[in-house]
């Protein structure tokens, strides 16, 4: 399509100045006949006449200069009668062309300008110029712009004019625009195998991270339904064992009932993860509200007496530039987060397990840093542990009850509030992560 109005326009630029002057000499009927009978003398007709006049008369001087300004070297003329029979065969070569070969009047022609290509040999011009005669040589085909004109009443050398049928020669322009028609083609058809090769190339860049998702996604099913196997095949198994021994007491059954509950915790922690990591899938919505130190101070209670009950060491610090400053954040969300990485730090420290939170405003910038001194993360785990199920080694790490969702999710919601994520080592050991958030 582009390349269809690319060569129309460029078929109107190149014989547009050659159509205006048909249109311009077809609007003149008289001078053109003159010109048909002798173009090589280009005598004229006086104004309102129908026969030659000398271009001594004073009003043939006029109409003879008028001729000069229409007539073009390109120009042929080929006079009818009314039976189609050409007139001016000696004066004209395209009319010596049409007399010999007898060729009928293209009557399609009239009004309007079309193309006409004639297979000829010989010599077109008629006029005593040299010059013109060797520009105007040829051998094979001429292509020529032509119209044709209606000349009823108008006589020359004593015959009766009823067509004119105006050719000016295109043949080079022809030849030139079938050269610069060639090189559009090819600069077409180049910059469409661009374009097909671009896309394709663009198609699959843009397909990459479709891919990339549909496997995350796969591997989400497949993880997830290897995670809740494991604690259904063990409910299943204390459950069956409960049934082997129907007259023991609770006391006598309290180890399987136990497992069967840590089980169940176990497959509801996952299901909430997954629940969390779906709507994360649909963007996580971040709700700011004003958040003071008592928001803090409560939410560290909190996780001071859990890690009592699991016999860790918990401490935490809380530093505002005042002490009722206020900070603009989601505090659901950011309480989800310091869940995520106390839960680990717990899970993941010994018996002389120390955990430790930090918050800071500094600046417009919210700091928190979750620190533990537990076994720690080697560099090649720092850029895994935050994917989906990774976990560090799950030979190890299956009894701590980890499903690899935490990180992922808690990495999720910290890139939704526009904040960073980092890991680093504890000194002398253990892991650091730290949080910034705006404010």
């Amino acid at each position: 399509m582009l390349t269809g109005a690319t060569v129309g326009t460029l078929t109107r630029t190149i014989y547009g100045k050659t159509d205006l002057q048909l249109t311009d000499l077809s609007k003149k009927p008289a001078i053109a006949a003159s010109l048909g009978w002798s173009p090589a003398y280009r005598p004229t007709l006086g104004a309102g006449e129908t026969t030659v006049q000398s271009p001594a008369d004073e009003n043939g001087q006029y109409q003879q200069t008028l001729a000069k300004n229409l007539y073009n070297p390109n120009t042929f003329i080929v006079l009818y009668d009314a039976s189609g029979n050409v007139l001016n065969y000696q004066a004209d070569g395209i009319a010596t062309y049409y007399h010999a070969q007898k060729t009928a009047v293209d009557k399609s022609l009239i009004g309007k300008i079309g193309a006409v290509t004639l297979n000829y040999q010989g010599n077109l011009a008629t006029s005593n110029d040299p010059s013109q005669n060797d520009q105007t040589s040829t051998n094979g085909n001429m292509v020529f712009r032509s119209t044709l004109i209606e000349a009823n009443g108008l006589t020359g050398q004593s015959k009766s004019v009823r067509y004119i049928q105006l050719f000016q020669n295109v043949t080079q322009l022809q030849e030139n625009f079938q050269d610069t028609q060639l090189t559009i083609y090819k600069i077409m058809a180049l910059f469409w195998i661009l374009s097909v090769g671009v896309a394709i190339f663009l198609s699959r860049w843009s397909m990459r991270p479709l891919e990339a998702a549909l496997e995350r996604q796969k591997a989400f099913v497949s993880n997830a339904s290897h995670e809740l196997r494991t604690p259904l095949a063990i409910l299943q198994n204390r459950l069956q064992l409960l049934f082997q021994t129907p007259s023991a007491t609770i006391i006598d059954a309290s180890e399987n009932i136990s497992a069967s509950l840590n089980e169940v915790r176990n497959m509801r922690l996952l299901t909430n993860n997954l629940l969390e990591m779906a709507k994360s899938d649909g963007k996580i919505s971040v709700k700011k509200e004003d958040v003071g130190r008592a928001f803090f101070e409560e939410t560290f209670a909190n996780y001071e007496l859990l890690a009592r009950d699991q016999a860790k060491e918990f401490s935490s610090s809380i530093s505002f530039d005042k002490p009722d400053e206020k900070l603009s954040i989601d505090g659901d969300l950011v309480k989800q987060v310091l869940t995520i990485f106390f839960d680990n730090a717990v899970k993941y420290t010994g018996a002389d397990g120390k955990i430790s939170i930090s918050v800071e405003k500094s600046g417009h910038e919210l700091i928190l840093v979750s620190s533990d001194n537990g076994p720690g993360i080697s560099d090649d785990n720092k850029k895994k542990i935050f994917d989906r199920f990774y976990r560090v080694d799950e030979a190890r790490t299956r009894g701590k009850n980890g499903l690899g969702l935490g990180l992922s999710l808690a990495r999720e919601i910290v890139s939704a509030m526009k904040g960073t994520i980092a890991v680093k080592d504890n000194q002398p050991t253990g892991t650091r992560f730290i949080i910034k958030l705006k404010v």
